[in-house]
Protein backbone atom coordinates (compact mmCIF):
# COMPACT_ATOMS: atom_id res chain seq x y z
CA UNK A 1 0.00 0.00 0.00
CA UNK A 2 1.01 3.72 -0.86
CA UNK A 3 0.04 4.86 2.36
CA UNK A 4 1.14 2.19 4.49
CA UNK A 5 4.69 3.51 5.33
CA UNK A 6 3.77 7.47 5.65
CA UNK A 7 1.01 6.50 8.05
CA UNK A 8 3.29 4.31 10.43
CA UNK A 9 6.14 6.80 10.12
CA UNK A 10 3.42 9.40 11.45
CA UNK A 11 2.25 7.42 14.34
CA UNK A 12 5.98 6.95 15.14
CA UNK A 13 6.01 10.20 15.12
CA UNK A 14 3.35 11.39 17.41
CA UNK A 15 4.44 8.70 19.81
CA UNK A 16 8.10 10.17 19.99
CA UNK A 17 5.99 13.68 20.49
CA UNK A 18 4.03 12.44 23.11
CA UNK A 19 6.82 10.97 24.63
CA UNK A 20 9.11 14.33 24.62
CA UNK A 21 6.20 16.68 26.02
CA UNK A 22 5.11 14.46 28.36
CA UNK A 23 1.23 14.82 27.29
CA UNK A 24 -0.58 12.13 26.45
CA UNK A 25 -3.11 14.52 24.76
CA UNK A 26 -0.64 16.31 22.61
CA UNK A 27 -1.26 14.91 19.14
CA UNK A 28 0.96 14.97 15.33
CA UNK A 29 -0.82 14.93 12.00
CA UNK A 30 0.21 13.57 9.45
CA UNK A 31 -0.93 14.01 5.43
CA UNK A 32 0.31 12.51 1.93
CA UNK A 33 -0.80 12.98 -1.22
CA UNK A 34 0.18 10.64 -3.66
CA UNK A 35 1.23 11.73 -7.37
CA UNK A 36 -1.82 10.74 -9.92
CA UNK A 37 -1.00 7.47 -11.87
CA UNK A 38 0.28 8.33 -15.08
CA UNK A 39 -0.69 6.92 -18.39
CA UNK A 40 2.20 4.85 -18.69
CA UNK A 41 2.35 3.75 -15.56
CA UNK A 42 -1.64 3.08 -15.94
CA UNK A 43 -0.83 1.10 -19.40
CA UNK A 44 2.25 -1.00 -17.72
CA UNK A 45 -0.09 -2.08 -14.62
CA UNK A 46 -2.60 -3.23 -17.48
CA UNK A 47 -0.49 -5.04 -19.23
CA UNK A 48 1.29 -6.82 -16.11
CA UNK A 49 -2.71 -7.77 -15.19
CA UNK A 50 -3.62 -8.94 -18.65
CA UNK A 51 -0.22 -11.28 -19.08
CA UNK A 52 -1.14 -12.62 -15.75
CA UNK A 53 -4.62 -13.40 -16.67
CA UNK A 54 -3.54 -15.10 -19.54
CA UNK A 55 -1.23 -17.23 -17.65
CA UNK A 56 -3.78 -18.65 -15.09
CA UNK A 57 -5.89 -19.19 -18.21
CA UNK A 58 -3.58 -20.93 -20.08
CA UNK A 59 -2.65 -23.52 -17.03
CA UNK A 60 -5.96 -25.43 -16.35
CA UNK A 61 -6.47 -25.55 -20.49
CA UNK A 62 -2.94 -27.36 -20.16
CA UNK A 63 -4.12 -29.86 -17.51
CA UNK A 64 -7.23 -30.36 -18.68
CA UNK A 65 -7.14 -32.98 -21.26
CA UNK A 66 -4.41 -35.15 -19.41
CA UNK A 67 -7.20 -34.94 -17.37
CA UNK A 68 -9.76 -36.66 -19.92
CA UNK A 69 -6.95 -39.05 -21.44
CA UNK A 70 -6.35 -40.78 -17.81
CA UNK A 71 -9.99 -42.31 -18.24
CA UNK A 72 -9.16 -43.99 -21.83
CA UNK A 73 -5.99 -45.51 -20.63
CA UNK A 74 -7.55 -46.81 -17.59
CA UNK A 75 -10.61 -48.34 -20.00
CA UNK A 76 -8.07 -49.60 -22.23
CA UNK A 77 -5.56 -51.30 -19.13
CA UNK A 78 -8.80 -52.93 -17.48
CA UNK A 79 -9.81 -54.49 -20.72
CA UNK A 80 -13.36 -52.51 -19.96
CA UNK A 81 -12.69 -50.91 -23.53
CA UNK A 82 -12.16 -55.04 -24.82
CA UNK A 83 -15.52 -56.37 -23.19
CA UNK A 84 -17.32 -52.71 -24.57
CA UNK A 85 -16.43 -54.12 -27.70
CA UNK A 86 -16.67 -57.92 -27.35
CA UNK A 87 -20.36 -57.19 -26.10
CA UNK A 88 -21.33 -55.73 -29.91
CA UNK A 89 -20.25 -51.58 -29.23
CA UNK A 90 -18.44 -50.79 -32.07
CA UNK A 91 -15.24 -48.86 -32.28
CA UNK A 92 -16.55 -46.00 -33.87
CA UNK A 93 -19.46 -45.85 -31.40
CA UNK A 94 -17.15 -46.45 -28.77
CA UNK A 95 -14.73 -43.52 -29.85
CA UNK A 96 -17.94 -41.41 -30.54
CA UNK A 97 -19.45 -41.75 -27.73
CA UNK A 98 -16.18 -41.12 -25.48
CA UNK A 99 -15.19 -37.92 -28.03
CA UNK A 100 -19.06 -36.35 -27.14
CA UNK A 101 -18.62 -36.79 -23.18
CA UNK A 102 -15.40 -35.47 -22.77
CA UNK A 103 -16.04 -32.39 -25.31
CA UNK A 104 -19.04 -31.55 -23.84
CA UNK A 105 -17.20 -31.60 -20.26
CA UNK A 106 -14.38 -29.25 -21.96
CA UNK A 107 -17.87 -27.06 -22.97
CA UNK A 108 -17.66 -26.80 -19.09
CA UNK A 109 -14.47 -25.55 -18.44
CA UNK A 110 -14.78 -23.25 -20.84
CA UNK A 111 -17.86 -21.98 -20.05
CA UNK A 112 -16.45 -21.52 -16.75
CA UNK A 113 -12.88 -19.80 -18.13
CA UNK A 114 -15.43 -17.26 -19.71
CA UNK A 115 -17.38 -17.08 -16.59
CA UNK A 116 -13.89 -16.51 -14.64
CA UNK A 117 -12.85 -14.14 -17.46
CA UNK A 118 -16.37 -12.07 -17.80
CA UNK A 119 -16.20 -11.98 -13.37
CA UNK A 120 -12.85 -11.01 -12.93
CA UNK A 121 -11.51 -10.06 -15.73
CA UNK A 122 -12.94 -6.24 -16.19
CA UNK A 123 -9.96 -4.59 -15.20
CA UNK A 124 -7.15 -7.70 -15.44
CA UNK A 125 -8.08 -9.13 -18.56
CA UNK A 126 -10.24 -6.56 -20.18
CA UNK A 127 -8.98 -7.13 -23.74
CA UNK A 128 -10.39 -10.16 -23.72
CA UNK A 129 -14.08 -9.82 -22.68
CA UNK A 130 -14.82 -5.69 -23.28
CA UNK A 131 -16.21 -6.05 -26.79
CA UNK A 132 -18.39 -7.93 -28.02
CA UNK A 133 -16.15 -9.23 -31.04
CA UNK A 134 -13.37 -10.21 -28.52
CA UNK A 135 -15.14 -12.25 -26.50
CA UNK A 136 -16.90 -14.32 -29.12
CA UNK A 137 -13.38 -14.70 -30.22
CA UNK A 138 -12.43 -16.01 -27.40
CA UNK A 139 -15.58 -18.67 -26.89
CA UNK A 140 -14.50 -19.67 -30.20
CA UNK A 141 -10.84 -20.20 -29.51
CA UNK A 142 -11.99 -22.35 -26.18
CA UNK A 143 -14.32 -24.53 -28.10
CA UNK A 144 -11.96 -24.80 -30.98
CA UNK A 145 -9.00 -26.09 -28.41
CA UNK A 146 -11.18 -28.34 -27.06
CA UNK A 147 -12.45 -30.23 -30.39
CA UNK A 148 -9.01 -29.86 -31.57
CA UNK A 149 -7.43 -31.26 -28.30
CA UNK A 150 -8.85 -34.32 -27.57
CA UNK A 151 -8.25 -36.49 -30.61
CA UNK A 152 -4.76 -35.06 -30.41
CA UNK A 153 -4.41 -36.29 -26.91
CA UNK A 154 -6.55 -39.77 -27.33
CA UNK A 155 -3.65 -40.41 -29.98
CA UNK A 156 -1.22 -40.20 -27.47
CA UNK A 157 -3.07 -42.74 -24.97
CA UNK A 158 -1.70 -45.36 -27.05
CA UNK A 159 1.93 -45.15 -25.77
CA UNK A 160 0.60 -45.60 -22.21
CA UNK A 161 -0.64 -48.55 -20.66
CA UNK A 162 -1.26 -47.52 -16.88
CA UNK A 163 -3.46 -45.10 -16.17
CA UNK A 164 -1.43 -44.24 -13.24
Amino acid sequence: SYHGLPGWLGQLTELKYRTCLNNEQASYTARTHPLPVTAQESIETQTILSVLACLFIIIPLCYAPAAFVTFVVRERATKSKRLQLMSGASPLSYWLATYLWDVTLFMVLAAACMGCLYTYGQHAARCFVELSESAGAMALLFVLYGFSVLPLCYLYTFMFDNHR
